[in-house]
């Protein structure tokens, strides 16, 4: 295939009159730079120079008399290909004049192929967008001097000190800090937040415009954006490629953070010494809201914000991103194929290792971020929307640029095809494909607890005092042996007066041969006479009861810390368990998408969270096929950091968030005196990693497939 040469004598496009040269950042080496300012759309375009010496030759016309000019002047050896290279940037980027004989249809061409479709553009924009409100220049220039009396290096140790302070005071009343949030987990807490959020951004975005004016930068226009429709202020500074001093550029990039420093700074003092109320709770949230907006997103180097422009100008390496992912594209290439193609860059060898490295993190990053993003707009919108939003998302930032890189390697296969790395590369692929495909998975892993199959609780068999604690943590007990020696006051009374009212029937029963009216009452007497003694009889048996023994022999477990001699227990509170020590069981849960692999019989081993306990073997003796709707274990529930997800309601009851089977299991006799928690890991029936994964996204794909 074979290419036109160019026409080195056809007049080249003319630059329009309105666009301004500065002299640009200086780059690494103190190599020199230009900038060409576009003030009409309030775009910078920087070049290198050797484009600023082509560009200061451009006046002689066509491409031809260009290389004779640099011919005489002995500065550089220009090619064609460099002018007609520049020549079509300037076109591309439209920094030409459109000549009265231009060919229209082309330029009509080149326009529209930079327009973008109206669904391109609410792909694009839904996620972020600016609406600007202020063209703040006047404004900024105005009142730039009362900026200045707050924001120089003076005030800067002036909150230094308060900084200090103030976090010294807060660290030494920690606990009252952390409890002002809670004091705001509702809906007015969170309106406050917002409100905080948005002062905090306002003179974020100020901060940047401000010191921007100061160094001649002009400011555009200041306004809204929308961030996963989120509104947030911005101020427009990109007039700041144009300044030569690095200094500058990085003062202009880190004052919105300095300014929030300087707001949670004052916040954190104002907290320590404001008394209790609205004041203090809105230092805390000032402070608090500063500190994380600045720390974990604006020093973001991963996302175009201020840490990323830090980043750029601290290296020397302007349109950072870009220039690491063709590296990192190059790298890989070179890695998978072994093509030694050079490097697409003039960067030195640890600039290029760095950014090879910030590309794939970069990369890593997105695909969590956009996936987590695709997830927050299927479940803000309703479920129709959301699964287009989220498809949307996933094929536009994550699998569109998968296809892009294949397209490239498609491009290049015939260069591929012939390096010998490509086929070490390829068998190292189906070597990863056909390990996806074994069986290879012949586990499945339960969270269990481990406790003794027999388990009594110890209650008082009513109110009483303790008088003698005989039981201690962990002691062996055989069957009936004390525990507890009780004693009830109202017990003691009820014998007392009952005995008394014996006594009483047993005069009046006595006199009956003397007396015409006991004699009447004679069968009554005697009725209450028998009762009065079945009564102190049952009532000898509950004093016997007070000494509380052992109902089974085994082992004293979890006996209360908080009982002493002279103390009054409830007959719901339990004083001890007794664990049996003659055989033990293995209690868990499996999800519902391993269930399939389990077979009654299986064995296993019991894996205890504590790594100094041995393992158990077990043998899977229940399956439960109907899904349990609570957690009956509520040591296995992620409320008490265990390992199944479950929520609890108002009655106190934890409901599992996905579908959970019931498992139970046998294990050998051994003393117990305390359950465990652990992991069972179960022989199953095989299963590969690819089959494990279809699996699983099919059963998402049919839970979310119902309207």
């Amino acid at each position: 295939m074979t290419g036109t040469a160019p026409d080195t004598a056809a007049a080249l496009p003319r630059l329009r009159a309105e666009l301004r040269l500065h002299d640009g950042p200086q780059g690494r080496a103190g190599a020199a730079s230009w900038v060409i300012e576009d003030p009409v759309r309030n775009t910078f375009f920087q070049m290198d120079d050797r484009a600023f010496a082509i560009l200061s030759l451009w006046d002689a016309g066509t491409t031809e008399a260009i290389l004779s000019a640099a011919k005489e002047c002995g500065v550089y050896a220009v090619s064609v290909e460099e002018v007609t290279e520049l020549s079509d940037f300037l076109v591309r980027n439209g920094l030409t004049a459109i000549e009265p004989l231009a060919d229209y249809g082309a330029l009509t061409a080149r326009v529209k192929a930079r327009e973008k479709t109206w669904l391109q553009t609410a792909i694009h924009n839904y996620l972020f967008f600016r609406i600007p409100l202020l063209r703040p220049h006047n404004f900024l220039q105005n009142t730039l001097p009362l900026f200045d009396l707050v924001f120089n290096r003076i005030s800067w140790s002036i909150f230094g000190f308060i900084a200090i302070i103030g976090t010294y005071i807060a660290t030494r009343q920690w606990d009252a800090f952390v409890s002002t949030f809670l004091q705001f987990t509702n809906l007015n807490g969170l309106i406050f937040y917002f409100l905080c959020l948005g002062i905090v951004k306002t003179a974020h975005e100020f901060a940047h415009a401000y010191v921007a004016t100061r160094y001649g930068v002009r400011v555009g226009t200041i306004g809204i954006a929308f961030l996963v429709l989120f509104p947030l202020p911005y101020a427009d500074v990109t007039g700041a490629w144009k300044l030569r001093s690095r200094k500058q550029r990085l003062l202009i990039s880190a004052a919105g953070m300095i300014a929030e420093m300087m707001i949670a700074a004052l916040a954190v003092f104002v907290w320590a010494f404001a008394p209790e109320g609205q004041v203090k709770s809105a230092a805390f949230f000032m402070a608090t809201v500063s500190l994380a907006t600045s720390l974990f997103v604006n020093l973001n180097p991963f996302m175009r914000f201020d840490g990323y422009y830090i980043l750029s100008d601290a290296l020397g390496v302007p349109n950072l991103q870009n220039r690491a992912f063709a590296l990192g594209s190059w790298w890989m290439r070179n890695l998978l194929f072994g093509l030694n193609a050079p490097n697409p860059d003039d960067l030195s060898r640890n600039l290029t290792s760095f950014c090879v490295v910030y590309a794939y993190l970069i990369w890593l990053y997105r695909l969590i971020v956009f996936t987590g993003i695709a997830l927050l707009v299927y479940s803000f919108f309703i479920k129709v929307v959301g699964i287009v939003l989220f498809l949307i998302e996933i094929i536009v930032f994550i699998i569109r640029p998968i296809f892009g890189e294949l397209r490239e390697w498609w491009a290049m296969r015939h260069l591929i095809v012939k390096q010998r790395r490509t086929f070490v590369t390829a068998l190292a692929l189906i070597l990863g494909g056909a390990t996806l495909c074994l069986p290879i998975s012949r586990t499945v892993s339960v969270p269990a607890i481990l406790r003794a199959e027999t388990e009594m609780r110890v209650f008082a068999p009513r109110p009483a005092e303790i008088v003698a604690i005989l039981a201690r943590e962990g002691m062996p007990v055989t069957e009936g042996q004390p525990l507890f020696e009780l004693r009830s006051p109202q017990l003691e009374q009820e014998i007392t007066l009952t005995r008394q009212r014996i006594d009483a029937l047993a005069i009046r029963l006595a006199r009956r041969a003397a007396d015409k009216t006991e004699r009447s009452e004679g069968p009554v007497l005697e009725h209450q006479f028998a009762a009065e003694k079945s009564k102190l009889e049952g009532l000898k048996h509950e004093m016997t009861l007070l000494q509380v023994r052992s109902p089974v022999t085994g082992m004293v477990a979890d006996v209360q810390q908080t009982l002493h001699s002279g103390r009054f227990v409830n007959m719901k509170t339990p004083l001890a368990i007794i664990r049996g020590v003659n055989a033990s069981i293995v209690e868990g849960y499996v999800r519902e998408e391993s269930l399939w692999r389990l077979k009654a019989g299986a064995r296993g081993e019991f894996i205890p969270e504590d790594a100094s306990l041995k393992r158990v073997p077990v043998r899977l003796t229940e399956i439960a096929y109907a899904a349990s709707d609570t957690l009956d274990i509520p040591y296995l529930s992620s409320i008490y950091d265990g390992a199944i997800a479950a929520k609890q309601t108002s009655h106190e009851q934890m409901h599992p968030v996905s579908a959970v089977h019931r498992l139970t299991m046998s294990a050998e006799p051994r003393s117990i005196a305390r359950v465990m928690r652990g992991t069972v890991h179960l022989e199953a029936q095989k299963e590969s990693l690819i089959a494990m994964l279809a699996a699983r996204i099919v059963r998402v794909f049919i839970r979310e497939a119902g309207f």
